[in-house]
């Protein structure tokens, strides 16, 4: 799909721009995919190539991109730098526009800097609400995964659950597998964190099937989604050796935001797991929980 839209939309475009623009996608791809070291070579040749060629559009893309990866690997400084260079080349693309204010709020959560990043949610709500558009764009519902982050930082798990609810049909309509999987798997967390077991096993047993093979990030964050709800429902053992593959599966990329996000849960569920209701149902199997996903 991805190589046919980007033949549609650059075949009358000189060899550097398309060039360029195939770059930027398979920096998207690579990252889906759990290649780190590929997607940012490529967003760099993108950023490089459309800087020479002055095509602002493809660098303000690359941009964005180069400041996620660089937040992945937890190189604020860097993010900080792509980022705000992104910000300011996309003051009049509105979907790029909002997908660094979507990183950069990302930044800001990381930092702990929750004012800001307080800041920056409702400006990319102010960018969604002035886009007129058939249907909520790919970039509205990928932010949507940020929010449910933010709003479980303050355990707001029943606003978690209402933004992935509402997301769901149009991320199943259009096959966002991997969004559809982020925001299953945190709706799963949510449930399991108000003690409703049954539904959190529901919602992963759903995202299990949604993941997309192949697609390492969605399938770390399927991995430490049920290390959370096995532990939560009172079997630390198993939920151990899940954070323990998500764990290794993080540090095998080189992503260190996963990796921080992964041992923060973790130290979180061993926190509250004592004291956690366990529902009257059957533990999860290892085929719906997908032991050969990581």
């Amino acid at each position: 799909r991805f190589r046919n839209v980007t033949g549609v939309q650059t075949c009358a475009l000189p060899i550097s721009s398309l060039t360029a623009a195939i770059d930027l996608v398979d920096a998207s791809l690579e990252h889906i995919a759990g290649n780190l070291v590929r997607a940012t070579r490529s967003a760099k040749s993108c950023f490089e190539s459309s800087a020479m060629n002055n095509l602002g559009i493809l660098r303000a893309g690359a941009s964005t991109n180069l400041g996620l990866f660089a937040l992945c690997r937890k190189d604020l400084t860097r993010a900080h730098d792509y980022l705000n260079h992104a910000e300011e080349r996309s003051q009049q693309l509105s979907f790029i526009k909002l997908a660094a204010l979507d990183n950069m709020a990302q930044v800001a959560l990381f930092e702990g800097d929750l004012d800001k990043c307080s800041k920056y949610l409702d400006a990319c709500a102010a960018v969604i609400a002035s886009q007129e558009v058939p249907a909520r764009s790919w970039y509205d519902l990928a932010h949507q995964v940020t929010r449910c982050a933010v709003l479980a930082q303050f355990g707001d798990w029943e606003g978690v659950i209402d933004i992935a609810r509402t997301a769901d049909p149009e991320l199943e309509r259009r096959q966002f597998r991997s969004l559809r999987t982020a925001l299953l798997c945190a709706s799963a967390r949510a449930h399991a964190r108000l003690g409703d077991h049954a539904k959190a096993e529901s919602r992963l047993s759903l995202a299990t099937r949604v993941c997309p093979r192949g697609a390492v990030d969605p399938q770390i964050v399927l991995e430490s989604t049920t290390a959370t709800c096995l532990t939560l429902r009172g079997d630390a053992t198993r939920g151990a050796a899940h954070f323990d593959r998500a764990l290794s599966s993080a540090r095998a990329i080189g992503h260190r935001l996963h990796e921080h996000h992964i041992l923060r849960e973790q130290d979180a569920c061993r926190q509250v797991a004592p004291s956690a209701p366990v529902a009257e149902t059957q533990p999860l199997s290892e085929r719906e929980i997908g032991r050969a996903h990581v």
